[in-house]
Protein backbone atom coordinates (compact mmCIF):
# COMPACT_ATOMS: atom_id res chain seq x y z
CA UNK A 1 0.00 0.00 0.00
CA UNK A 2 2.96 2.55 0.58
CA UNK A 3 4.76 1.41 -2.66
CA UNK A 4 1.24 2.75 -3.99
CA UNK A 5 1.11 5.47 -2.38
CA UNK A 6 4.78 6.77 -2.94
CA UNK A 7 4.09 5.87 -6.71
CA UNK A 8 0.94 8.14 -6.56
CA UNK A 9 2.91 11.13 -5.21
CA UNK A 10 5.98 10.43 -7.78
CA UNK A 11 3.04 10.71 -10.59
CA UNK A 12 1.34 13.77 -9.37
CA UNK A 13 4.78 15.79 -8.62
CA UNK A 14 5.83 14.56 -12.25
CA UNK A 15 2.58 16.07 -13.66
CA UNK A 16 3.30 19.34 -11.60
CA UNK A 17 6.98 19.56 -12.66
CA UNK A 18 5.79 19.06 -16.11
CA UNK A 19 3.37 21.94 -15.77
CA UNK A 20 5.34 24.43 -14.25
CA UNK A 21 8.22 23.59 -16.95
CA UNK A 22 5.40 24.05 -19.85
CA UNK A 23 4.65 27.10 -17.60
CA UNK A 24 8.04 28.52 -17.35
CA UNK A 25 8.27 27.95 -21.57
CA UNK A 26 5.47 29.92 -21.94
CA UNK A 27 6.31 32.81 -19.77
CA UNK A 28 9.56 32.68 -21.95
CA UNK A 29 8.29 34.07 -25.22
CA UNK A 30 8.68 37.54 -26.11
CA UNK A 31 5.10 39.48 -25.34
CA UNK A 32 4.55 40.87 -28.42
CA UNK A 33 1.26 41.77 -29.63
CA UNK A 34 1.02 38.89 -32.07
CA UNK A 35 2.91 35.16 -30.88
CA UNK A 36 5.41 34.72 -32.77
CA UNK A 37 5.72 38.18 -34.58
CA UNK A 38 7.20 41.40 -33.64
CA UNK A 39 5.52 44.39 -35.60
CA UNK A 40 7.64 47.13 -36.20
CA UNK A 41 6.27 50.76 -36.41
CA UNK A 42 8.29 53.02 -39.34
CA UNK A 43 7.63 56.31 -40.26
CA UNK A 44 9.58 56.24 -44.07
CA UNK A 45 11.06 57.71 -45.91
CA UNK A 46 14.50 58.25 -44.04
CA UNK A 47 17.07 57.49 -46.65
CA UNK A 48 19.86 55.19 -45.25
CA UNK A 49 17.87 54.55 -41.99
CA UNK A 50 13.95 53.24 -43.24
CA UNK A 51 12.59 53.10 -46.95
CA UNK A 52 9.72 51.19 -48.40
CA UNK A 53 6.96 50.94 -50.15
CA UNK A 54 3.77 52.13 -48.31
CA UNK A 55 0.69 49.80 -48.91
CA UNK A 56 -2.27 50.64 -46.31
CA UNK A 57 -0.90 50.33 -42.93
CA UNK A 58 1.98 48.45 -44.08
CA UNK A 59 5.41 48.99 -45.54
CA UNK A 60 6.62 46.28 -47.99
CA UNK A 61 10.17 45.43 -47.96
CA UNK A 62 11.30 48.20 -46.33
CA UNK A 63 15.29 48.64 -46.61
CA UNK A 64 17.66 50.51 -43.79
CA UNK A 65 19.99 50.55 -40.82
CA UNK A 66 16.72 50.41 -38.62
CA UNK A 67 15.41 47.75 -40.34
CA UNK A 68 18.28 45.49 -40.47
CA UNK A 69 18.27 46.17 -36.52
CA UNK A 70 15.11 45.45 -35.99
CA UNK A 71 15.55 42.21 -37.79
CA UNK A 72 18.06 41.42 -35.92
CA UNK A 73 16.64 41.81 -32.36
CA UNK A 74 13.53 39.70 -33.72
CA UNK A 75 16.22 36.88 -34.67
CA UNK A 76 17.48 37.52 -31.29
CA UNK A 77 14.25 36.92 -29.66
CA UNK A 78 13.20 33.90 -31.10
CA UNK A 79 10.65 34.98 -33.29
CA UNK A 80 10.35 34.28 -37.21
CA UNK A 81 8.01 36.94 -38.46
CA UNK A 82 8.34 40.56 -38.33
CA UNK A 83 5.70 43.39 -39.77
CA UNK A 84 5.91 46.82 -40.96
CA UNK A 85 3.54 48.96 -39.94
CA UNK A 86 3.36 52.46 -41.38
CA UNK A 87 3.08 54.94 -38.76
CA UNK A 88 2.17 57.99 -41.08
CA UNK A 89 2.28 60.78 -38.69
CA UNK A 90 5.50 60.95 -36.18
CA UNK A 91 4.32 62.76 -33.77
CA UNK A 92 2.24 60.05 -32.72
CA UNK A 93 4.60 57.62 -32.07
CA UNK A 94 5.30 59.56 -28.66
CA UNK A 95 1.73 60.64 -28.06
CA UNK A 96 0.03 58.92 -25.59
CA UNK A 97 -1.83 55.84 -25.58
CA UNK A 98 -1.98 52.26 -27.26
CA UNK A 99 -0.13 51.61 -29.91
CA UNK A 100 -0.90 49.10 -33.04
CA UNK A 101 2.76 48.14 -32.60
CA UNK A 102 5.41 46.65 -30.30
CA UNK A 103 8.56 48.83 -31.02
CA UNK A 104 9.06 51.49 -33.57
CA UNK A 105 12.09 52.82 -35.10
CA UNK A 106 11.82 56.48 -36.38
CA UNK A 107 15.17 58.40 -35.37
CA UNK A 108 13.56 58.98 -32.36
CA UNK A 109 15.67 61.43 -30.13
CA UNK A 110 14.90 60.51 -26.48
CA UNK A 111 13.80 63.96 -24.03
CA UNK A 112 12.60 63.63 -21.03
CA UNK A 113 9.24 65.42 -22.04
CA UNK A 114 8.78 62.15 -24.25
CA UNK A 115 9.32 59.60 -21.82
CA UNK A 116 6.49 60.75 -19.85
CA UNK A 117 4.29 59.48 -22.42
CA UNK A 118 6.61 56.44 -24.09
CA UNK A 119 9.01 54.21 -22.77
CA UNK A 120 12.41 54.24 -24.80
CA UNK A 121 15.32 51.70 -25.33
CA UNK A 122 19.18 52.24 -23.93
CA UNK A 123 19.98 54.28 -26.86
CA UNK A 124 21.30 52.87 -30.40
CA UNK A 125 22.70 56.00 -31.53
CA UNK A 126 24.42 58.71 -29.93
CA UNK A 127 23.50 61.49 -32.44
CA UNK A 128 25.69 64.35 -32.02
CA UNK A 129 26.69 66.69 -34.41
CA UNK A 130 28.93 66.44 -36.73
CA UNK A 131 31.33 68.10 -39.02
CA UNK A 132 31.39 66.77 -43.09
CA UNK A 133 33.59 68.44 -45.30
CA UNK A 134 33.96 69.68 -48.71
CA UNK A 135 36.11 67.78 -50.95
CA UNK A 136 39.86 68.59 -50.94
CA UNK A 137 39.92 70.53 -47.72
CA UNK A 138 43.42 70.08 -46.27
CA UNK A 139 44.70 69.87 -43.43
CA UNK A 140 41.66 68.17 -41.45
CA UNK A 141 40.40 70.21 -38.88
CA UNK A 142 40.95 67.97 -35.27
CA UNK A 143 39.58 70.72 -32.70
CA UNK A 144 36.61 73.56 -32.43
CA UNK A 145 40.06 76.10 -33.10
CA UNK A 146 40.45 74.60 -36.24
CA UNK A 147 36.76 74.69 -37.04
CA UNK A 148 36.54 78.35 -36.19
CA UNK A 149 38.78 79.00 -39.22
CA UNK A 150 36.55 77.64 -41.28
CA UNK A 151 33.92 78.73 -43.16
CA UNK A 152 30.69 76.46 -41.43
CA UNK A 153 27.25 76.13 -42.22
CA UNK A 154 24.21 74.73 -40.86
CA UNK A 155 20.41 74.58 -41.47
CA UNK A 156 18.84 78.01 -39.44
CA UNK A 157 17.20 76.56 -36.23
CA UNK A 158 18.73 73.71 -35.61
CA UNK A 159 21.20 72.43 -32.77
CA UNK A 160 24.40 72.71 -35.02
CA UNK A 161 23.49 76.24 -35.99
CA UNK A 162 23.28 76.79 -32.01
CA UNK A 163 26.32 75.20 -31.38
CA UNK A 164 28.43 76.72 -33.90
CA UNK A 165 27.12 80.76 -32.42
CA UNK A 166 27.63 79.50 -29.22
CA UNK A 167 30.81 77.66 -29.12
CA UNK A 168 32.84 77.44 -32.35
CA UNK A 169 32.44 81.44 -33.03
CA UNK A 170 33.87 81.51 -36.34
CA UNK A 171 34.88 83.88 -38.96
CA UNK A 172 32.18 82.90 -41.65
CA UNK A 173 29.28 81.27 -40.93
CA UNK A 174 25.98 80.37 -42.97
CA UNK A 175 22.77 79.38 -42.00
CA UNK A 176 20.67 78.17 -45.03
CA UNK A 177 16.97 77.73 -44.72
CA UNK A 178 17.30 73.76 -45.47
CA UNK A 179 19.56 70.73 -45.47
CA UNK A 180 19.49 70.87 -49.04
CA UNK A 181 20.67 74.58 -49.58
CA UNK A 182 23.59 73.35 -47.15
CA UNK A 183 24.33 70.50 -48.81
CA UNK A 184 24.78 72.41 -52.16
CA UNK A 185 26.61 75.05 -50.18
CA UNK A 186 29.11 72.21 -49.25
CA UNK A 187 29.43 70.77 -52.56
CA UNK A 188 30.18 74.18 -54.30
CA UNK A 189 32.67 74.68 -52.06
CA UNK A 190 31.15 77.86 -50.24
CA UNK A 191 31.05 76.12 -47.05
CA UNK A 192 34.00 74.21 -45.28
CA UNK A 193 32.19 71.74 -43.48
CA UNK A 194 28.31 70.86 -42.04
CA UNK A 195 27.38 70.69 -38.93
CA UNK A 196 24.54 68.71 -38.69
CA UNK A 197 23.23 65.41 -37.02
CA UNK A 198 25.79 63.03 -37.37
CA UNK A 199 23.69 59.72 -38.37
CA UNK A 200 21.71 62.36 -40.59
CA UNK A 201 24.94 63.84 -42.15
CA UNK A 202 25.89 60.39 -42.60
CA UNK A 203 23.04 59.12 -44.47
CA UNK A 204 23.63 61.87 -47.36
CA UNK A 205 27.56 60.72 -47.58
CA UNK A 206 26.64 57.16 -48.23
CA UNK A 207 23.95 58.02 -50.57
CA UNK A 208 26.67 60.28 -52.37
CA UNK A 209 29.86 59.68 -51.34
CA UNK A 210 31.60 60.99 -54.16
CA UNK A 211 29.99 65.00 -53.79
CA UNK A 212 31.56 65.16 -50.31
CA UNK A 213 34.85 64.95 -48.00
CA UNK A 214 34.75 63.06 -44.89
CA UNK A 215 32.62 62.95 -41.68
CA UNK A 216 36.24 63.86 -39.75
CA UNK A 217 34.15 64.35 -36.02
CA UNK A 218 31.62 65.05 -33.55
CA UNK A 219 30.31 67.61 -31.23
CA UNK A 220 28.94 66.36 -28.10
CA UNK A 221 25.56 67.20 -27.52
CA UNK A 222 24.28 64.53 -25.66
CA UNK A 223 21.38 63.68 -28.13
CA UNK A 224 20.17 59.86 -28.71
CA UNK A 225 18.02 57.92 -30.66
CA UNK A 226 15.88 55.46 -28.86
CA UNK A 227 13.46 52.16 -30.05
CA UNK A 228 9.69 53.59 -28.70
CA UNK A 229 7.30 51.65 -26.77
CA UNK A 230 4.23 51.90 -25.63
CA UNK A 231 4.31 52.86 -21.62
CA UNK A 232 4.61 50.21 -19.84
CA UNK A 233 5.66 47.69 -22.38
CA UNK A 234 7.13 44.53 -21.02
CA UNK A 235 8.89 44.46 -24.27
CA UNK A 236 11.40 46.75 -23.85
CA UNK A 237 12.57 44.78 -20.59
CA UNK A 238 13.24 41.91 -22.83
CA UNK A 239 14.23 43.85 -26.04
CA UNK A 240 17.16 45.82 -23.80
CA UNK A 241 20.13 43.31 -23.23
CA UNK A 242 19.26 41.96 -26.91
CA UNK A 243 19.90 45.41 -28.18
CA UNK A 244 23.31 46.34 -25.33
CA UNK A 245 24.34 42.77 -26.76
CA UNK A 246 24.23 43.87 -30.54
CA UNK A 247 26.03 46.91 -29.50
CA UNK A 248 29.01 45.31 -27.77
CA UNK A 249 29.40 43.09 -30.04
CA UNK A 250 29.71 45.50 -33.08
CA UNK A 251 26.48 44.41 -34.58
CA UNK A 252 25.32 48.00 -34.53
CA UNK A 253 28.30 50.12 -35.81
CA UNK A 254 28.50 47.61 -38.62
CA UNK A 255 25.04 48.83 -39.37
CA UNK A 256 26.11 52.23 -39.14
CA UNK A 257 28.98 51.83 -41.42
CA UNK A 258 26.54 50.11 -43.83
CA UNK A 259 23.93 52.23 -44.53
CA UNK A 260 25.22 55.98 -43.01
CA UNK A 261 28.78 55.78 -43.91
CA UNK A 262 30.29 55.94 -40.70
CA UNK A 263 30.74 53.87 -37.17
CA UNK A 264 30.26 57.11 -35.25
CA UNK A 265 31.79 55.41 -31.92
CA UNK A 266 34.92 55.62 -33.81
CA UNK A 267 35.10 59.35 -35.13
CA UNK A 268 37.21 61.02 -32.62
CA UNK A 269 35.57 64.06 -30.43
CA UNK A 270 36.31 67.97 -31.24
CA UNK A 271 37.63 69.36 -28.20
Amino acid sequence: MKKIVLALIAGVLAVSLMAATAGAKRTAAPPTLKPGTLIVGLTPPAPGFQVGTLKGTSVVNPKGMEVDLAKDIAQKLGLKKVEWYYQASFPKSYAPGPKPYDLYFGEETITPERSKNVDYSIPYIDADQGAMLRKGLSPAPKSIADLKKLTLCAQAGTTGAAYIKAHIKPTKALYPSTTSIMYQQVQSKQCDAAIYDIPILGAEKAAHPTRYGDIVGRIVTHEQYGIVFQKGSKLRAVVNPVLKGLIKDGTVGKLQKKWLSTNFAELPVFK
